[in-house]
């Protein structure tokens, strides 16, 4: 739900799906809303009407998007809540963690287009075996991001 600020009169509403939540919190930029959903995709939604997703494959500059990788929707396996960046290091940062290191993803840490939500970078985390945490930043530079193990990864940006 949207809701405006100034005399909180309802303003729109977006349905992510039965049982399908907003995890952490919401980062706005310019007008747009990123966050990631419990269901496993990084969105980004135009803040003032809440359109859903665009297509896959839309053209650039497009806002609205859910996580994709060229034309299917790929989810984001085990999300964390995301860390937005602008310049010089411009990307939506989210740990992913899927629990099957059989299935190649493991632990690791995405960088998404903001504009066309595109998985553009993506390092393993540590040794990938343990549950990636929230991404934070201290110097706009270096990223960091915890794992389940209780240890800390610092990543220079931009990611190799």
């Amino acid at each position: 739900y949207a809701i405006n600020a100034a005399d909180l009169t309802f303003r729109w509403s977006f349905d992510l799906g039965a049982g399908v939540f907003i995890k952490g919190f919401v980062w706005e930029d310019a007008g747009r809303l990123y966050f990631t959903t419990s269901d496993g995709y990084a969105w980004c939604l135009d803040g003032s009407t809440g359109q859903p997703a665009a297509p896959p494959g839309s053209p650039a500059g497009s806002c609205p998007w859910k996580s994709h990788d060229g034309i299917t929707y790929s989810p984001v396996p085990g999300a964390s809540t995301p860390l937005l960046l602008g310049a010089p290091n411009p990307g939506l940062y989210v740990g992913s963690y899927d629990g099957a290191a059989a299935s190649g993803q493991k632990g690791k840490l995405y960088q998404i287009n903001r504009t066309t939500g595109l998985k553009e970078k993506q390092v393993v985390v540590g040794d990938g075996e343990k549950q990636v945490g929230d991404v934070s930043t201290e110097t706009w530079a270096d990223i960091f991001v915890g794992t389940s193990e209780g240890k800390i990864f610092k990543f220079s940006l931009p990611l190799p």
